[in-house]
Order: C-alpha cells, then structure tokens, then sequence
C-alpha cells in the first residue's frame, strides 16, 4: 500500500546546511512513496534550494503548500511565480495551489492550497498581536491594519475557492480526499504556544472561511471522507470535526525540522 510521509514547518532556513541534508537523508531512509509538506518550509530567498536540494537527495514526490514564512522577504506574486516555475522544470516537485488534485492511489486525492488567516475568529480590532509577516512580506509593509485585514482576507478567500473547486474535481474518482494547507481551518484544533490559543492571536491562527468550506464539503459529499492536514501554530493536536472528516495540526520545533508520526496511507 503506498504510503506518504508528513511534514510541516521544517523552517529549513534555520539550520546548517549539514543538518538539513541529515534531514533529507533521513526523510529518504523512511521508505515512503513520497512526501507532503504543508508549508514554513523556509523563506522566500531559500526555498527553491532547499526544495531542490530535497528532491535530489529523496527521489520521490514532493507535494507541498506554502506557509506564511515561505513569502518573508518577497511578495505573494513573486513566490508564487517561482514555486509554478520550480513545479514545472521539476520531476518530483508540485506545488498544490497551482494543481487541482493528484491521485494518491486509485481511492484517494490530494488537494491543497497554502490558505491563509483571515482573522474572521476572535476579533482582530481588540487584538494587540503582531506578526512577523507585516514587516518581512512586501504585500503587507507599511499597510494598515485594515489593509492588512482585506489583503489576509482576499488570499484565504483564494485559498478557499481553489481548495473547494479540487475537491469538487476529485470527489469524480476518490472516496478519501486528503486535504493540505497551512493555517488551522478550524478554531477547536487551534492552539498557540502549547496552550489554547488566546483571544489575541486567534484571527491570525486560523481560516474561518477555510473551515466552513470543509464542512460544507464534508456535508455535500457525505459518502466520502476527509483528511485535513495543517500546521502554523507548532502545536500537534488531532481531532475529528465530522463523522467524515478529520483534521491534525503538525507538530514543530525551530531549528528541529522532522517527520510527523501520521503516515498517509493511501
């Protein structure tokens, strides 16, 4: 049975060249048919290299989604260009928001886009939370935090539509639809700081409308089910939403890049 290994927020831009090629290496030694990476995979200066350098040394497929750290330094435009260039130059390498669905075996797809917060949990207003991402993504430098806001909300509603419209795609050929995205989609698997996520930092820890999308999917398609697969917040937490859909939270540490213990099987 075909089998996918997990990752998510490996932030390889934050380890030695040396340490990530152990990495590589040890992804590699799992045995698995390929790889899912559901985004923090490094910065925006790096991630073709260390994208690159993984497919060299794994020699399988990599299927992956950006996260917010992925555009630090660059642009949404920008990054997005070169992860379509990356894909289609690549044997192995597929960036999931420029694809509607792969077929991970003949019962299950994979769908998948980067998402993004939109700040429609908690109340942003109220929120004294900052993020990196304001003063490192040029999309977002010297905005306002309204600006911010329509700018956050119009990425996760692209996110959303192309998710929803991979789905509809797949559900013609798949009774498991495995789904990889970056932000939580729903606020009951989303914590911050190894405690539930305070009032401050939820608009910015989640997807309301990446949520509400998959329940309705989930509701639509009844007879099929779903597997959610996000990270951002570093904290792993697993938890079934519906009868037939399912999401986990990856597990992650800085400077500590590793495979999660949930294997796709397929």
């Amino acid at each position: 049975m075909p089998s996918y290994a997990w990752c998510s927020d490996i932030h390889l831009d934050a380890v030695s060249e040396p340490k990530m090629l152990k990495f590589c290496e040890h992804v590699k030694g799992l045995g698995h048919n390929g790889i899912i990476i559901t985004g923090d995979i490094s910065n925006s200066k790096r991630i073709v290299h260390h994208l690159s350098v993984l497919e060299r040394v794994v020699q399988m497929p990599i299927y992956y989604v950006h996260g917010n750290h992925d555009m630090w330094y660059s642009s949404f435009e920008n990054v997005n260009k070169s992860s379509k260039e990356l894909s289609s130059i690549s044997s192995y390498i597929k960036c999931l928001s420029h694809a509607s669905y792969v077929m991970l075996s003949d019962n299950t797809a994979l769908v998948g886009h980067d998402g993004w917060y939109d700040a429609m949990n908690g109340d942003w207003k109220r929120s004294t939370f900052a993020l990196n991402d304001w003063t490192n993504t040029q999309d977002f430098v010297g905005q306002s935090m309204s600006s911010i806001i329509a700018i956050s909300r119009k990425y996760a509603n692209e996110a959303v539509t192309h998710v929803a419209e991979s789905i509809k795609a797949a559900t013609r050929y798949a009774s498991r639809i495995v789904v990889a995205t970056h932000v939580p989609p729903f606020i009951e698997v989303c914590r911050y700081r190894n405690s539930y996520t305070d009032l401050n930092a939820i608009p910015y820890y989640s997807s309301k409308m990446m949520g509400d999308m998959l329940v309705s999917a989930a509701k639509s398609y009844a007879n099929k089910s779903f597997v959610v697969l996000c990270g951002h917040t570093h904290y792993q937490y697993d938890k079934n939403i519906t009868d037939n859909l399912e999401c986990h939270v990856a597990r992650a540490e800085y400077t500590l890049p590793e495979v999660q213990k949930l294997v796709i099987e397929t």
